[in-house]
């Protein structure tokens, strides 16, 4: 919770709200019916304007002038009371994996499978969108050697798993001239199939895959589907006849 001060000579631009301090990024006045306070964010987050809470992680907010920051206040696992971050220690290959500190009290979390930590935006995204993540390594896959045209940034081959039919690989040329995997799944109950490089629901015409799916759940999932397209067929039939009627 926000450090509050006594009422301070500052001018309110509006009745209430949050606005900026012009030396320290970690402070900030209040504003209630014209009055202003001075208020300090917890050790580790900075003031970030229209926001319902103005205080933030760094990665956040962009304090260009407004340079000065209260002192750190440490503990043993953690720089600052609150942050975020990626383990010092973490190789190129263990991109999943991050630290949270609350009040000085660091937790380890992990992001879901094959997403990747992304001390940019704070948040867990493909791991060729993270800088720092060898997205090749972490997700254990290697692309094929594609050669794509200077104007193809962005073009993709589907490459299947080496293990999993229901799963797929997207090889991305980015912008720096890599080609680099991304983890896709097919959608339940189909199987990649590479001769057609898309995911097939009729699993028995993918070789090798006939068995990757449950047949009671490849069953149960036609049934609803026929069952669905019946339904349609009903509305449309009976909106028909009171077209007609």
């Amino acid at each position: 919770m926000a450090t509050q001060s006594p009422k301070v000579n500052f001018n309110c631009p509006e009745e209430d709200g949050f606005f900026a301090n012009q030396q320290q990024c970690d402070k900030y006045f209040q504003c209630k019916e014209g009055v202003a306070s001075e208020q300090l964010c917890p050790d580790g987050l900075l003031f970030k304007s229209n926001v319902s809470y103005p205080c933030v992680f760094p990665q956040e907010v962009e304090c260009l002038t407004r340079s000065g920051q209260q002192e750190a206040q440490p503990t043993e696992d953690c720089p600052r009371q609150y942050a975020i971050f990626k383990a010092a220690d973490a190789g190129p290959a263990d991109c999943g994996a991050f630290t949270k500190c609350v009040n000085g009290r660091a937790f380890q979390s992990i992001c879901p499978a094959t997403l990747a930590f992304n001390t940019r935006s704070l948040h867990c995204d493909w791991a060729d969108e993270v800088d720092d993540c060898d997205a090749e390594g972490f997700l254990g896959f290697q692309c094929p050697a594609v050669e794509f045209g200077p104007s193809e940034v962005g073009k993709f081959t589907s490459e299947p798993h080496p293990d999993d039919c229901t799963k797929f690989f997207i090889c991305i040329n980015k912008e720096d001239g890599r080609v680099v995997p991304r983890l896709q799944g097919c959608p339940a109950p189909s199987v990649f199939d590479r001769e057609k490089g898309e995911c097939n629901e009729n699993v028995e015409e993918v070789a090798g895959c006939e068995n990757a799916i449950d047949a009671n759940i490849v069953a149960a999932f036609r049934r609803r589907a026929d069952d669905e397209q019946q339904r349609r067929e009903s509305r449309l039939a009976e909106l028909r006849s009171k077209l007609q009627g």
